[in-house]
This record gives structure tokens, sequence and C-alpha cells, in this order.
């Protein structure tokens, strides 16, 4: 089990995906058998039987071992969860420890909230591979044996509907870092399948924003990181700066689902170079203003000088220039604050 989950050890979040997604794993193919978990200094044994747990053994070997066949005790499993970087195996076996069958996403849930250190929500939101959430009706009663507390049973309510993943991890009641492991743990359980496949969280930030704006319909030198007066130089130094990102041979060695990402990524990135190289050998065309004069900027003016630009002419009443300025600033990719204050010049120049 431990080469199909093919999470990368070095990844601070190796371990809890690797254990949750052993759990999930053995729930959905409703398997009999034994997941263990060891590292190099202890190991433990989690006893499924037909998908459900039977029976944890934290500790095996030569400390005795800590075990609970009623249910997941939250220290218990807390403790579990905790190891750094562990290998997961399954070990097949027809008769495994009897005990009460415990459903392993409460297993799960358990663990993964304990681990809200490793999911910060400044690092999950790029890694969440999607921009909007939703869980079923059917999927939160699974969860009712779990004792939540208020505020996390208002924040599962508000998986009922479509929600952006980043105002589930900053607008919602609970604590940044709750919320991100709430998430994951909801995650590895299968609750998003269909939506976010259990147990993926790629650390291609690059390509998921390159696949981001491939599913907006984001313009070939938007995609690329340059604007509409770029020459060929610029642009083919933006593509080889992706390109060394996204090339299949750096991302032999991460797991599929992140080379696939890496590869898909790279095909939107070449097929939008091929088809700007097409276009920038025709003539420019300055951005007509309202005024009748040119306004497109020169190669060397960045965002700043072009939403100064802007502004001025928003002051000055030429609404045409200073929308065609605020829009080529927009190609810069300023920060958000001045994201937000360009769009305001072009609502108030249109």
């Amino acid at each position: 089990m431990d080469s199909y989950l093919g999470i990368e050890r070095r990844d601070p979040a190796a371990g809890v995906l690797r254990l949750g997604r052993a759990l999930g794993s053995a729930y959905e193919e409703a398997r009999t058998g034994v997941i263990v978990v060891s590292d190099e200094a202890r190991a433990a044994e989690i006893s499924v039987r037909r998908g459900r747990v039977t029976c944890v053994d934290v500790g095996c070997g030569a400390a005795p071992p800590a075990r609970w066949t009623k249910g997941p005790s939250p220290v218990a499993v807390e403790r579990l969860f905790a190891w750094e970087r562990p290998r997961v195996f399954w070990r097949e076996e027809r008769a495994p420890a009897p005990g009460a069958a415990v459903d392993p996403r409460l297993l799960i849930v358990a663990g993964v909230l304990g681990r809200g250190d490793v999911f910060l929500p400044q690092h999950l939101v790029e890694r969440i591979p999607i921009d909007v959430l939703r869980m079923k009706d059917e999927d939160l009663r699974t969860l009712s044996g779990f004792a939540f507390r208020p505020e996390e049973r208002a924040f599962l309510t508000c998986l009922l509907r479509p929600t952006p993943v980043a105002m589930l991890l900053w607008k919602r009641g609970l604590q940044p870092s709750r919320a991100g492991a709430m998430l994951v743990a909801l995650n590895l359980s299968g609750m998003f399948r269909g939506q976010w496949e259990p147990g993926f969280l790629p650390r291609m930030s690059t390509a998921l924003r390159v696949m981001g704006m491939v599913r907006r319909g984001c313009a070939d030198r938007v995609l690329l990181g340059v604007v509409d007066a770029a020459g060929q130089a610029e642009v083919d130094r933006a593509f080889r700066r992706l390109s060394r990102e996204l090339h299949p041979d750096r991302a032999e060695r991460l797991p599929r689902h992140e080379a696939e990402l890496a590869r898909r990524a790279f095909l939107a990135v070449n097929d939008a170079y091929a088809r700007v190289r097409k276009s920038v050998s025709r003539r420019r065309r300055p951005v007509a203003a309202g005024s009748g004069e040119a306004c497109a900027p020169g190669r060397g003016d960045d965002w700043e000088m072009l939403a100064g630009r802007a502004r001025l002419a928003l002051e000055a009443g030429e609404l045409g220039r200073a929308r065609a300025y605020a829009l080529k600033a927009l190609l810069r990719m300023p920060p958000r604050q001045a994201r937000r204050d360009l769009l305001r010049i072009i609502s108030q120049a249109a």
C-alpha cells in the first residue's frame, strides 16, 4: 500500500495523508487484513475487517502495546497520526483481531483534526486543486457518530452548498488551522469524491495556477504572464521559466497525480506559447483611448507606473485612457490590493 499511495515522504503532511488514505481505501474496498504503520523506532497495527476497524495496537514490538477495541480514543488516535514520516503497508490476513467494528472515517476525522499544525491555510489554499467544495447530505449523516463542537457542526452545514475554499478556510467560524484540518479529514474520508481526489494535495502550485487559468478561459498571454505589448524576447523568457517548472522530466519522481497535472499544464503552456509566437510577429496596434490617442505602454513600464497613469487619466475625465491603462496594469500581475484598486478604476471608468 505504501507505493500505491504515492505520497512523497519529505512532504510534512506525508504521515497524515498516508495513514488517512490507507484507512479510507480499506473502507472503500471493504478489505480485510492489517494496516502496518512503522517508522525507525516504533510500529502500530490497525486490524480491519470488511472495511471497518476492529482493533488498533500502538507500540507493537519491544514496548507494551496500547490497545483499544471499543472505538477510536481521541488521545490514542492523535498519537498515531502524529508520527511524522511513517511507512504504511497492507498485510493480508483472513482473521484479524476481533473487536467492535468502527467506521474508519471517524478514526480519520479524530486523528487529522489534531494536526492543524501541518495543514496551515496559507499553504493549503494553494494545494487544494479546486476552487469550490460541496458535501452531500448523506455524507454528513455518516459523521453523526462523531462528537463535533457546535462551531464545527456549523462549518459542516456550510459545506452542504457550494462554497469557495478560501472562504471555508478563513470566513466560516473556525480557526483557520482547524478549518484546514477539517477539509483534509473530510477529503481523506471520501466526502468530496468526484471533486477532490482523496489524499491528493499536490505541491505543484504553478501547475495548479496554470490549469486554473485554463479552466477560466484566460488569454494565452495572461497564462504566460506577459502583457499584450510584450515582444518576442519577453515571451520567450516567460515560456522558458514556466517550462523549467513544469517539464515532465522534472515531475518524474512525483506521485502520478502530480506528474499528470504538471504534464497537462506543460502542454497548455506549450500551446499558448505557439499561438502567441504567431501573433508577436504581426504589427502591434496601440490600445485606442477615448481621446483618440495611443496609450499602449512601453516595454519597460511596470504596473505601478500604469496604475498611476490610470488614476491621472480618471481624475482628468479621460475614461477611455483610464480604463486602458488599468487593464494593462492588471496584466502585469500586481499585488491583491493593487488589483482591487485597478478594478475600482475600471468600474468607475465604465
